[in-house]
């Protein structure tokens, strides 16, 4: 991206987000865009919406598939709903097109609110996954293992990210972090007055975690600003008795909260206070489902994609049976959007996609 035309996008993003600090602009620009991942609208010489598309890996079913992440999507607020469906859509014709060439089976995305996930909606996205908030308390006697510390760190050595790469990313249905990803977590984490929990063992980190203080959620849905809880957004251990160890450290630090909770994914509507999370889109539906009758042979299934028009190739029946794919012209009773069949596939998993 041109200097010229990162200032212009960066420009947009502080009309889209005027709460948003210098610093987590930074961490966006410096860890996150790419030149060659972004796409942009102008209206005259103003950037008027933008929006990435990263290439990364998501283990599915245990194995790593080639997918897209959306992310870095901003719209003028100043535009009327119709431009900026019309604006999205352009953008993201681009990105699928690009991300079919690339070899990439479908495209997820975390939409920041509610707005932007019906304007994703207009595009083929399907809602996929939600979250929930789980609360969780430390067993009554337990002791940390004399053998293990846990402290608060304020500086992040690579360390972490090689126990994250050797430990992380390979549970089934779960984005793969980079580098990049999993540092300007960590950095946006901080900058939300987040705190970094480590783990070691004899020297050697055995778990991480990130927690925060946040408002008890009142029925109106909005924070408290009187009573507090812990929340871990992140934790990755190799042993189970770390985690009530990071429990109790998070309580010491935050005195004033008694409660804890962990945020993570759950089958879509399967449990109470659940919030929509993440929303797929088909980028190659013969591609995917190839892969889905390998890897689950026994699986019996007869469906028809309509109304794709970024990638008309995947507007076809698909028929899956002893471990193949068959495509046809004739369409079967059950027909879905492109977004249907990897939110089929993925809405009774718990999918772990966290926000790039």
């Amino acid at each position: 991206m041109s200097t010229e035309l990162q200032r212009a996008v960066r420009t947009l993003w502080q009309k889209c987000n005027p709460q948003m600090s210098e610093d987590a602009l930074d961490i966006y620009f410096s860890e996150i865009y790419s030149p060659t991942n972004i796409e942009t609208e102008k209206r005259g010489e103003e950037v008027v919406a933008c929006a990435q598309m990263l290439e990364r890996k998501m283990t599915f079913a245990g194995t790593p598939i080639p997918v897209g992440y959306l992310t870095g999507l901003q719209l003028d607020p100043s535009l009327a709903k119709k431009e900026k469906e019309e604006l999205l859509g352009s953008m993201l014709t681009r990105h699928h097109q690009r991300l079919e060439k690339s070899g990439a089976m479908y495209s997820i995305v975390v939409p920041t609110d509610d707005t932007y996930r019906q304007l994703l909606e207009t595009c083929g996205y399907v809602t996929c996954s939600h979250v929930f908030g789980a609360e969780v308390k430390v067993p009554e006697g337990f002791e940390l293992d004399s053998k293990i510390t846990i402290t608060e760190e304020m500086e992040w050595g690579r360390d972490l990210w090689i126990f994250y790469a050797q430990n992380g990313g390979s549970h089934d249905f779960e984005l793969c972090l980079t580098e990049d990803d999993f540092f300007a977590m960590i950095e946006r984490h901080d900058l939300e007055d987040g705190r970094v929990l480590v783990a070691r063992r004899h020297g050697k980190i055995a778990g991480i975690a990130l927690v925060k203080r946040e408002g008890k959620p009142l029925k109106s849905g909005k924070p408290s600003t009187k009573t507090f809880r812990v929340n871990f957004t992140f934790v990755l251990t190799v042993e189970d008795h770390i985690l009530p160890g990071f429990e109790q450290k998070a309580l010491e630090i935050f005195s004033d909260c008694h409660e804890l909770v962990i945020t993570g994914g759950c089958p879509a509507k399967g449990f109470k206070n659940a919030r929509p999370h993440a929303m797929v889109r088909i980028i190659s539906a013969d591609r995917f489902l190839n892969f889905i009758a390998r890897r689950l042979p026994g699986l019996q299934l007869t469906i028809g994609v309509q109304g794709d028009k970024d990638i008309p190739e995947n507007n076809k029946a698909y028929r899956l049976r002893s471990g193949r794919c068959y495509v046809s012209e004739d369409m079967p009773d059950s027909i879905v959007g492109p977004g249907g069949i990897p939110s089929m596939l993925l809405a009774g998993q718990l999918v772990l996609v966290p926000e790039i």
